[in-house]
């Protein structure tokens, strides 16, 4: 049995990741590897058979049996963890697990990349795609032909409709609604509650319903 590293630490992500690896009978073999200081115990954990928490510093081994998941679920450090790991230790995409949580629907057609994370009640429609390392919460609807690509993250009780495009590093808070045939730019953030009717370019922050920029990428910083 190859072990499971979780890559980077948010406590409240890893409970309830660990919770859906428990659901899908991986109770064992679980390392979560942390950048910072270890706690003795880990405050979140649930039944599971075997949880080691160890730092970073002390992990030196990848095998090549190793699977690994993300334990963080912002775009940027999501992939901020990715490209350290893969310099450091020589991690690739194809090292890593998609983990879905079985209360899900998903149709046949529908393409999920690795290292994806699904919550319970997530619908994925027939011809949606899925790219790396995408989070997705519960109750979130993914229309027809739509295409989330990586490390988006899409937040509870989000629906998007068919044909969209989610570009890279895309973060949709929670209970937002994106209408038809909308693509949303690399890198943008969408606020909780908006209804997105219109394309929304890269790099921006936008709200509202409608959906409107209020912080540009050219004032980004």
């Amino acid at each position: 049995m190859h072990k499971i590293f979780i890559l980077g630490y948010s406590e409240s992500f890893i409970s309830l990741l660990l919770e859906t690896l428990k659901v899908n009978g991986i109770v064992k073999d679980i390392v979560i590897v942390k950048n910072t200081e270890v706690k003795e115990q880990y405050p979140f954990r649930p039944a599971v058979t075997s949880v080691e928490i160890i730092n970073s510093a002390q992990w030196r081994h990848v095998t090549s049996s190793d699977r690994f998941v993300f334990g963080v679920g912002s775009p940027s450090v999501k992939r901020k963890v990715f490209e350290s790991f893969r310099e450091s230790h020589g991690i690739t995409k194809e090292n890593f697990l998609s983990v879905r949580h079985p209360f899900n629907v998903t149709a046949s057609s529908a393409l999920i990349g690795k290292g994806c994370y699904c919550e319970p009640s997530v619908i994925l429609s027939p011809f949606s795609s899925i790219g790396f390392g995408v989070t997705i919460n519960r109750g979130v609807t993914i229309g027809h032909h739509t295409v989330i690509k990586d490390f988006a993250t899409i937040y509870p009780g989000t629906h998007i409709a068919g044909h969209c495009v989610i570009e890279e590093g895309v973060h949709i808070g929670m209970g937002t609604s994106v209408f038809n045939n909308v693509k949303i730019g690399a890198g943008s953030v969408i606020g909780g509650g908006s209804t997105v009717t219109e394309d929304i370019p890269g790099g921006v922050t936008a709200w509202g319903s409608p959906c409107k920029i209020i912080k540009s990428a050219d004032h980004a910083g």
